[in-house]
């Protein structure tokens, strides 16, 4: 069933004010009534559904307008005195006509209208154990009633919508806010994403922070999207993550603050949210930002799947890795570069057949210019480590794209000469040749920096089985090898 141009209208409006629970309320309440007024098919239990979900969106209304009021005119009063308070408030505020005012009330049975039976209550509870009511003229009047209330207040809302930018003034010159302030920005219609947005621009207070951590501002991430006409996923923008951004990188917040509001967001697979926090922690001391990245980012990024990454986020990956690495945070570069060049199993590769593994983004050229670029600070932090590493990703490699026994593990179809800058084949193999490269490079960055020497290099490149150490410990004599190294090499593998 699709909503009417009207209905979407009124659905697209609630969410851009922040109201998507509303939205989504509405939604299926049109569904209902498409089912059993133009379909002729409807549930027993409809009036009584509808009318909860038009109770829910009514109630959003009056909640979501509630920091725009005056509480010294609902405050006094009891029951349905405070229900019939917050109405007039709200009109008044809004400068709604009678007509929206009668159906308001009306639908929630207080002032002239008290009477359950005829209000949207009477159609969604039973008379003791009566069955479900009937769809009646009643309750088609309520639905009429209903939808004209949520197309016109939402509209007003909009026309009138310095109202919330004021609002939004008053709290940002708050010198020092409350719960309750807080609360109220997310949980009315200052949530909406454009008064939200303004907000948190400008927000310079730190006496905010923890408070928009406790009332879940930075609790709640959106997920992807999936939409069926492009049949592509979409990853929507988020206020709060764009905003610990901008606040890390204009030094707005304390450091610790942003890193305990980094604490508070879930990771999921919502790929803007995850790069608005990895560029976040570009910009933090690195002690506090190696803080998130071992306890929460490596957890979430191992858990991913090949090609489950963007471009985008893929890279900005490695130039945390390497921003940790040149910045003293050497162990939190390194648990990071693991999981970040891990390689994964490619699903789409045919049954039976060793293939080429899948990186995190996918694409093999950005998984070897992210080597180039990003390892060589980590290689220069911890050579040793990195050599560790390098070699246990190539082992992984060659599981994956070879069965056969050492040392034949097909090194001469991925790079032609390791160490040389046109080392790399145009083959199918790009990842094994630039994670050779990569290793050689590390190799020699180690015995330039005085990690280790040459014979403590080669004795631990030949101490692996495969052709490609090999290849890579004779590229290694060649740039700084001596005739003894030669002829060591050619004592160990005399039939080679």
């Amino acid at each position: 069933m699709k909503l009417s141009s009207r209905q979407h209208r009124v659905v697209t409006r609630l969410n851009r004010l922040g109201l998507e629970g509303a939205a989504a309320f509405y939604r299926d309440a049109c569904r209902l009534m498409h089912k059993a007024l133009v379909d002729g098919t409807p549930y027993e239990t409809t009036t009584h559904l509808v009318s909860h979900l038009l109770r829910e969106i009514e109630s959003a209304l009056r909640q979501a307008l509630k920091p725009l009021i005056e509480d010294e005119q609902t405050k006094k009063k009891k029951g349905g005195e405070v229900h019939l308070g917050e109405i007039s408030a709200v009109s008044a505020t809004l400068g709604a006509n009678e007509d929206l005012q009668d159906a308001w009330m009306a639908l929630t049975g207080v002032g002239p209208f008290k009477d359950t039976e005829r209000g949207l209550s009477g159609h969604a509870h039973r008379d003791d154990m009566k069955g479900p009511r009937p769809i009646d003229e009643n309750f088609r009047d309520n639905w009429d009633r209903a939808e004209y209330l949520i197309e016109h207040a939402s509209d007003l809302i909009e026309r009138r919508y310095e109202l919330v930018l004021n609002k939004i003034e008053n709290l940002l010159r708050t010198e020092h806010p409350t719960d309750n302030d807080a609360k109220a920005l997310v949980r009315s219609i200052l949530r909406s994403p454009a008064a939200l947005e303004v907000f948190l621009r400008r927000v310079s207070n730190p006496g905010w922070i923890p408070l928009l951590i406790e009332v879940g501002l930075f609790s709640n991430p959106p997920g992807k999207e999936y939409d069926p006409k492009r049949k592509a996923h979409s990853f929507p923008y988020w206020e709060p993550s764009r905003a610990l951004r901008n606040a890390a990188e204009e030094g707005r917040w304390p450091p610790e603050l942003i890193v305990a509001a980094l604490e508070a967001v879930p990771l999921n697979d919502n790929e803007s949210v995850i790069g608005d926090l990895v560029k976040t922690a570009q910009y933090l001391p690195p002690k506090l930002a190696s803080i998130w990245v071992e306890g929460k980012l490596i957890e979430h990024i191992s858990s991913l799947s090949g090609g489950e990454l963007s471009f985008f986020v893929f890279n900005e990956l490695g130039r945390l890795v390497a921003n940790l690495a040149d910045s003293g945070e050497a162990l939190a570069s390194l648990h990071l570069a693991r999981v970040h060049f891990a390689l994964r199993e490619n699903e789409r590769a045919p049954l039976g057949y060793r293939h080429e593994p899948q990186t995190l983004s996918g694409d093999t050229g950005m998984y070897g210019r992210s080597l180039e670029r990003d390892l060589p600070a980590l290689a220069e932090a911890a050579p040793k480590a990195c050599v560790s590493l390098l070699i246990d990703i190539l082992e992984e490699y060659i599981g994956f794209s070879t069965d056969r026994p050492p040392p034949l593990d097909g090194s001469k179809h991925w790079i032609n000469e390791v160490g040389s800058a046109k080392g790399f084949s145009d083959t199918y193999y790009e990842i094994g040749g630039a994670l050779a490269q990569a290793l050689f490079n590390t190799v020699e960055t180690g015995i330039d920096s005085g990690a280790c020497s040459i014979d403590e290099a080669l004795a631990c490149l030949l101490s692996h089985d495969w052709s490609v150490f090999r290849r890579c410990a004779l590229a290694l004599i060649r740039s700084k090898g001596n005739a003894e190294h030669v002829a060591s090499l050619l004592r160990a593998y005399p039939n080679r």
